[in-house]
């Protein structure tokens, strides 16, 4: 707990509440281990500082207090959405890929009945439209989710 002498009977603290974990600064009285009076809850002023001094550290640093040592690491963690955006965008390329490689085995197996039995491939010729089909909506629906990520950078 740091502490700044405001008066012989009370001083300015900052510490951690034992049942919320919020940070405090307010007045404690003479034994130092309790707030009295009006305290101000200091936690978000706290953590954007400790992050600050982290970047300027290059990420981390330590802090050393009589034969303890700790090491604060800070790590900015990616913004949820767009992880969501990119997972939903690779999948939808993945479907490109899976209905376009459907798409060609259909067309070959259509232009091999052609060329080789006499009912000219019709089924086969319905299963590759089909698989045109998908494959178009694939590729419309990557589309669409590329120009939604593109849109919130």
């Amino acid at each position: 707990m740091s502490a700044r002498r405001t008066g012989a009977a009370m001083s300015a603290r900052i510490g951690v509440s034992p049942l919320t974990g919020r940070v405090f600064r307010g007045r404690v009285n003479k034994a130092g281990n309790a707030f009295v009076g009006e305290k101000q809850d200091i936690t978000s002023d706290v953590l954007r500082a400790v992050v600050e001094k982290a970047e300027f550290h290059g990420g981390s640093f330590e802090i050393e207090g009589g034969a303890e040592k700790w090491t604060v690491t800070v790590t900015k963690q990616p913004d949820a959405v767009l992880l969501c955006q990119v997972d939903s965008l690779r999948d939808a390329l993945l479907k490109v890929l899976d209905t376009r490689e459907a798409e060609a085995k259909a067309w070959f197996s259509s232009n091999n009945a052609k060329d080789n039995f006499s009912d000219r491939g019709v089924k086969e010729e319905r299963l590759h439209l089909a698989a045109m089909t998908a494959a178009s909506n694939a590729e419309k629906e990557a589309r669409l989710l590329l120009a939604t990520l593109k849109a919130s950078e």
